[in-house]
């Protein structure tokens, strides 16, 4: 659920095109149920209340500005809705691959933005642009 490592983005802007293309890739582990930041903790078993509660009185419970974890402090960037669907294609070549497609609502501004992701846990081959 909670993950901890480092990611790198290259954007590949196409003006003759509607969209651009983002590369990542990321070195990510899971973290241990000790070390999950109690505050992300706090806010999804209040949002999960919200959700499934039939009482009218549960409010929406509003995420954390601040995230205090191994004693740095992250500040609440984005605030968005987002929906995702994931389909694992059946391609032989490449059996460990997963397609997410995500639409995203930035609930401050109103930005509406679309995502498709292809992740692999296992790349075989060196892409170069």
């Amino acid at each position: 659920m909670f993950c901890s490592g480092s990611s790198a983005n290259i954007d590949l802007l196409m003006p003759d095109r509607h969209m651009d293309l983002r590369f990542n890739i990321s070195d990510m582990d899971s973290l241990a149920s000790g070390r999950q930041p109690g505050e992300l903790l706090n806010y999804l078993n209040n949002l999960e209340n919200y959700l499934t509660s039939n009482d009218s009185d549960v409010t929406q419970p509003a995420p954390p500005l601040r995230v205090f974890h191994d004693g740095c402090e992250y500040v609440l960037a984005t605030n968005a809705s987002v929906r995702q669907c994931t389909e694992s294609p059946s391609w032989d070549s490449y059996p460990e691959t997963a397609v997410t497609s995500e639409s995203i609502l930035d609930l401050e501004t109103g930005h509406y933005s679309a995502v498709c992701v292809v992740r692999s846990s296992h790349v075989t081959q060196v892409f170069s642009l």
